[in-house]
């Protein structure tokens, strides 16, 4: 069997799909187990800025981790890393009371597999191409600061996604 690259996190990955059909068709008794190839139709699982819950297993306080404990965050997909994606997760306490801060020690940020992420049905959120800067009514990275440009204050490019 072969691995199709692109065919990873696509929403049409469990469908019918011309071009998957077509590279396999030209591959075909070559012996070439892992494929990367460009297509149009591809479609991320999760779109940048889409609101979701992240699932982790929590520690029960003897540093063992059990399936059982589950607890969940909301979250934001910040961008795609095939093959998981990276979000930023809200600084709230999760559905069993967990502080974020006592979950993830280094940030909001975390890059997680799509087993772990189930989409939410909230308006998605604005997303920096450049830097991963999010928010509800976000405008640019310079808008943190009092200055309503365009941009992003990391790089100075002018570009926002949605």
């Amino acid at each position: 069997m072969t691995y199709m690259r692109p065919c990873y996190n696509c929403k049409l990955a469990s469908e019918p799909c011309e071009r998957r059909y077509a590279v396999k068709a030209q591959i075909k008794g070559a012996g070439i187990t892992s494929v990367k190839f460009k297509c149009d139709q591809r479609e991320p699982l999760f779109a940048v800025g889409q609101r979701v819950s992240v699932t982790w297993p929590v520690s029960d306080g003897d540093g063992e981790y059990y399936e059982c404990n589950l607890e969940t965050w909301p979250a934001t997909v910040v961008s795609e890393r095939a093959p998981r994606f990276l979000i930023c997760v809200d600084d709230v306490e999760s559905d069993c009371g967990t502080p974020r801060a006592d979950y993830l020690k280094a940030g909001p940020y975390a890059k997680v597999p799509r087993g772990r992420l189930e989409p939410l049905d909230e308006p998605g959120r604005n997303v920096c191409v450049t830097c991963g800067e999010l928010g509800p009514n976000y405008v640019g990275c310079f808008s943190q600061c009092g200055y309503k440009a365009l941009g992003c204050a990391k790089s100075g490019k002018p570009e926002l996604t949605q």
